[in-house]
């Protein structure tokens, strides 16, 4: 299995830590990182395209810069990531609003589930 390198962006630090561990029972090689400030990751994102991730999980609802702000902000980069929205927003119009955007592949609804992940087919 080829060794991935996968971004949680959430404002729930307890979120992002049972997401990663999550992940890593379908994807013991995928490498985590995970950031409670989506704008701290857009500023990672903008300065630096080495340090792009294969995969990006990103939540909607999140203080400081929204989901829907921080796809807003990618027509700025070269994003060579795929983006999966993982959120347990009831605001239909936000969910499908950001599956809009070209660099979101899917919708993930929370909890993650380890069935989810297989069934996208992404490692």
């Amino acid at each position: 299995m080829t060794e991935r390198n996968v971004w949680f962006i959430d404002d729930d630090q307890f979120q992002n830590k049972v997401n990663s561990l999550t992940l890593k029972r379908v994807c013991p090689n995928c490498l985590t990182t995970t950031y409670s400030n989506s704008a701290e990751a857009l500023s990672l994102l903008k300065e630096n395209n080495n340090a792009h991730p294969d995969l990006i999980f990103l939540d909607l609802d999140m203080p400081i810069l929204s989901g829907i702000e921080f796809l807003e902000a990618l027509h700025e980069i070269e994003l060579n990531s795929k983006i999966l929205i993982l959120s347990a927003s009831k605001n239909e119009e936000a969910l499908e609003k950001a599956q809009q955007y070209e660099y979101v592949a899917a919708l993930v609804r929370k909890p993650l589930r380890p069935d989810d992940l297989r069934s996208l087919d992404l490692f």
